[in-house]
């Protein structure tokens, strides 16, 4: 392959998992990128890897959620690539499985079945490899040749909210939309005062708009692990409260998206 197949598997056995990890071990053009039982951390983990290959259990009776709410909640999400949905059950039910597909499942292989194992599954991903990397990345070059500003805007954004999601900050603060506003807003060089620009889009006050910031800011450098943050962000942070103002957090990322 001419690039490393990325592949995220979401599987609640641990043995499954160990099995997964050191057969892929044995094969150099796949690379595992990470492995969940949660469906809420499958999700962060596609926004901030998008992997090419997502291998899925449907049924994780010993983690959070299962495979058909991962794929409802995938729709809601804009990726570069769509993954390539590959599930792994023990399940037999035709029903679930039709749901599977019209879900957006591409590949469902039957873990009941006398020959199937994990070393089958990852010699199936290296047989379609080249295949699939061509199909997703051809794509993607077709659909971003002549993109509309529109369409680079919606693009920054979703780079911004996967910058956010590596510092583990919550989509769902209040201050995590409005961070990712004022980051496009800096980047446009905008004279105008970006809290009453962005109070006058979510008719709220500046000033609710500006502490919803700064408690985004605060509550990830609170809960999220020191080694993540430095990893993550490597602007200014204030000596006295040991975090980021909300102007040095939005320019930092504005300046290293223009960069990019």
């Amino acid at each position: 392959m001419k690039h490393p197949l990325s592949v995220l598997l979401i599987e609640d056995e641990q043995i499954v998992c160990d099995s997964f990890r050191y057969t892929i071990e044995e094969y150099p053009d796949i690379h595992l990128v990470a492995v969940t039982n949660k469906i809420s951390e499958g999700i962060s983990f596609t926004k901030k890897y998008i992997p090419n290959v997502i291998l899925l259990d449907l049924e994780l009776h010993n983690g959070e959620g299962n495979g058909l709410i991962f794929l409802k909640e995938l729709q809601n999400i804009s990726l570069e690539i769509k993954p390539y949905i590959l599930i792994t059950t023990n399940n037999s039910s035709q029903s679930t499985y039709r749901f599977a597909r019209q879900l957006g499942a591409d590949m469902i292989m039957y873990k009941y079945q006398n020959d199937y194992t994990e070393k089958n599954v990852i010699d199936f991903l290296a047989m379609i490899g080249d295949m699939l990397l061509e199909n997703q990345y051809s794509s993607t070059a077709h659909s971003s040749s002549t993109p509309s500003p529109f369409e680079e805007r919606q693009s920054i954004r979703r780079q911004i909210s996967r910058e956010l999601d590596c510092l583990e900050m919550s989509p769902k603060i209040v201050g995590y939309q409005y961070l990712i506003d004022a980051i496009v807003l800096f980047m446009d060089n905008s004279n105008e005062n970006i809290c009453k620009v962005l109070a006058k889009k979510y008719h709220k006050t500046p000033g609710s708009v500006d502490r919803g910031m700064r408690n985004a800011i605060n509550s990830t450098w609170n809960k999220t692990a020191p080694d993540i943050l430095f990893t993550h962000y490597t602007g200014r942070v204030s000596s006295d409260k040991g975090t980021p103002t909300v102007m040095e957090f939005i320019s930092y990322f504005a300046r290293k998206f223009k960069c990019k």
